[in-house]
């Protein structure tokens, strides 16, 4: 300040260097915010104030009375010049500038040096340009000539800078503020004709250290650039470990595809189809995205999924998304969101469906608004807006037929295997009609255990047999319940007439094809049965995890089992802790065991899964071929639900429905003399 400058400037016109002390202290009060460079510049400069000769502290005064104050103003000012030189290309400058720019790395002065060298680099300034690798190669020496020198390589072509510029954004140890310059710069450049960046600009996507944000960025050069060479490397960025890498690769990848006709998408498609199952949300829906851009015939349809299901997030990004060519039956699932209760999708639509209402889809948008106007809350969609579908798009791939196979057919059951031991040693040398009886007593003891616990038999093997059970506590049960029968029967039986069973059991997904399952959750449970003991109930952490309450287990360890890296954690049951025969014939006292201190949520399943309908005709309708009839339509109806329903919930909800009305056309269904009407008119 002017005050502490004159107070200096008096300090040094006396002999004494004594009493210093107090405007030290002064400099020291006004530097607290100063930067660290100013303040080790301030802490070199106070030795100055414990000088004692004559002679020197009249050199610091003179020093000190030619300070111009006014310095920093100055130094702005000749900022702004720099800055238009460059700005005008006034190439003639270009020796001056560099003047300036060693005087702002002399006085440290940041700003200045930064923009000396980009206006250097608008003058396409040989000199400071050769420089440049000097910069590059030591990054932390000249930090505000390298900020210069990534600013101003927009200004110069591609080719000089790009190869440092990929280099330094590439290590994962340089500032966020640094790397943002890099792709900013990057946003502005050409790349169109410079060999080997783009692939450098793929590797990058993979460092961990770049921000989300600037990784979207680089994806947008990406997509600006890209060209058939880079497919393969695009594709096998969608295997990343990183969520948003494997996004950001379908992204780029779709609009690849949109910019040359030429790829074949088969690759692309088997890629996109095995995503749609990926852990990450937005990967998912970027495959549907991209699906849905390609005119894939099966994507819409997984698109109604999403729909149907009020995915709120899902439904935003697709719309927000929709590219510039959409197909009528695209659109018509779009439209359903008219029907949507979510505050964001209808925000979305607003700001995206305009620019359609003026094309071919004008019409189909008209209708669907007119028909949601006219609707109550949750009606169905106008079938104005439905459309002639999309022609197909060759032969599907196998992870599209899987994907379908396992959207339409797959569910979560429990796979219940069960076989005799050494089956094949008493079958040898022995009388057929020995194993027959061995055969059927072993069926007598299985399937009607199965039927009673809400099982399904898939096949029988034999000796042995493959069940499923929507509900893993049934299964178990049932194992239990079965290998106490076994034991039963055998101890009233001699050596050669006894027999031993074991049973492996794992959950998870299945899929259900004319009338078998398959699946790995299938083999997993065929791996526990094999290396149960005779005797003995093998099941799974997944089994294990939905029945602890109920059943008593030991945990075994860690199997290794064929097939499976690593083995599997397995438990043995041992008995149950409640008491099954009375959810089976009185499913309602769950309510009393919750009173008792059970979980009621899991209860309530219980209670679900054992229930099963009963289609009984009363004692005088047993003559009436209508209600015979009816009869056997509810069971097969019944049977039907326990196939396709996918849990438990969903085949109680469809069973009890069932039920009642059945009940109903029992209650309705009087003789003619109580005055009601005849059965017949009745149903």
């Amino acid at each position: 300040t002017p005050e502490i400058l004159k107070e200096a400037q008096n300090f040094f016109k006396s002999d004494s260097a004594a009493n210093a002390a107090a405007i030290i202290n002064k400099l020291r009060e006004v530097m607290i915010a100063a930067p660290p460079d100013d303040k080790n510049r301030l802490e070199a400069c106070l030795r100055l104030f414990s000088v004692d000769g004559r002679i020197a502290r009249i050199n610091i005064m003179q020093t000190l009375s030619r300070a111009n104050l006014n310095t920093p103003l100055l130094a702005r000012r000749l900022n702004r010049l720099v800055r238009l030189v460059g700005t005008l290309e006034i190439r003639n400058s270009g020796k001056k500038v560099l003047e300036i720019l060693n005087f702002a790395r002399e006085e440290r002065v940041p700003y200045l040096e930064e923009t000396a060298v980009v206006s250097l680099c608008q003058l396409l300034n040989r000199t400071a340009i050769e420089h440049a690798q000097v910069v590059f190669g030591e990054i932390g020496k000249y930090p505000h000539s390298l900020r210069g020198y990534i600013r101003g390589a927009r200004f110069i072509p591609a080719k000089f800078f790009i190869n440092p510029l990929l280099k330094l954004l590439l290590n994962p140890k340089i500032p966020g503020k640094i790397r943002a310059l890099i792709v900013d710069s990057l946003e502005t450049m050409n790349l169109a004709d410079i060999r080997g960046a783009l692939p450098l600009l793929i590797r990058s996507l993979s460092v961990k250290e770049i921000e989300e944000t600037l990784k979207e960025e680089l994806a947008g050069i990406l997509i600006k650039y890209a060209d058939s060479v880079l497919f393969q490397p695009l594709v096998d960025l969608t295997m990343n470990t990183d969520a948003v890498v494997r996004g950001l690769g379908v992204r780029i990848l779709k609009a690849l595809t949109k910019k040359d006709k030429n790829i074949s998408t088969d690759v692309l498609t088997n890629r996109l189809y095995l995503l749609l199952e990926d852990s990450a949300h937005k990967v998912r829906i970027e495959a549907l995205l991209a699906l849905l851009s390609l005119g894939d015939d099966y994507a819409v349809q997984i698109l109604d999924d999403y729909i149907e299901a009020q995915d709120e997030a899902a439904a935003v990004d697709i719309v927000k998304n929709l590219g510039e060519e959409v197909s009528h039956e695209l659109m018509a699932r779009i439209l359903k969101l008219l029907y949507s209760e979510s505050r964001r999708v209808h925000e979305e639509l607003r700001r995206t469906l305009p620019p359609f209402c003026q094309g071919p889809l004008s019409e189909d948008i008209r209708n669907s608004l007119l028909e949601a106007l006219k609707a109550e809350k949750g009606a169905a969609v106008s079938t104005a807006a439905q459309s002639r579908g999309a022609p197909s798009r060759g032969i599907m791939q196998k992870a599209k037929l899987d994907f379908k196979l396992r959207r339409e057919s797959a569910q979560t059951l429990t796979v219940f295997f069960i076989d005799i031991v050494q089956f094949t040693k008493k079958a040898h040398g022995a009388e057929a009609i020995d194993l027959m009886t061995l055969v059927q007593g072993f069926e007598k003891v299985t399937v009607p255990t199965i039927d009673r616990l809400n099982g399904s038999v898939v096949k029988k093997m034999g000796d042995g047999l493959l069940a499923v059970f929507k509900h893993p506590l049934n299964a178990a049960l049932a194992a239990l319940e079965i290998q106490r029968q076994i034991n039963e029967h055998n101890e009233f039986k001699v050596e050669e007439e006894r027999f031993y069973v074991r049973i492996g059991l794992n959950t998870g997904r299945v899929i259900r094809k004319e009338g078998d399952v398959f699946g790995d959750t299938v083999n997993v449970a065929s791996r526990m049965e094999t290396k149960a003991q005779p005797g003995d109930i093998y099941l799974t952490q997944a089994t294990y995890e939905e029945i602890k309450e109920y059943i008593r287990c030991t945990q075994l360890g860690q199997l290794e089992v064929k097939g499976v890296a690593g083995g599997i954690i397995a438990y043995s049951a041992q008995e149950p802790l409640i008491d099954i025969n009375k959810f089976i014939s009185a499913p309602q006292v769950a309510q009393g065991a919750v009173a008792a201190g059970k979980d009621a949520g899991s209860l309530l399943n219980l209670k679900e899964s054992m229930f099963k309908p009963e289609f009984v005709l009363p004692a005088d309708g047993a003559d009436n071929e209508l209600l015979t009839s009816l009869v056997e339509l509810f069971e097969d109806l019944s049977k039907a639900v326990e196939k396709i329903s996918e849990n438990y919930h969903n085949d109680y909800i469809f069973k009890r429905y069932l039920q009642d009305k059945w009940n109903e056309i029992l209650q309705n269904a009087k003789p003619e003399e109580d005055g009601a009407p005849p059965v017949e008119a009745t149903v």
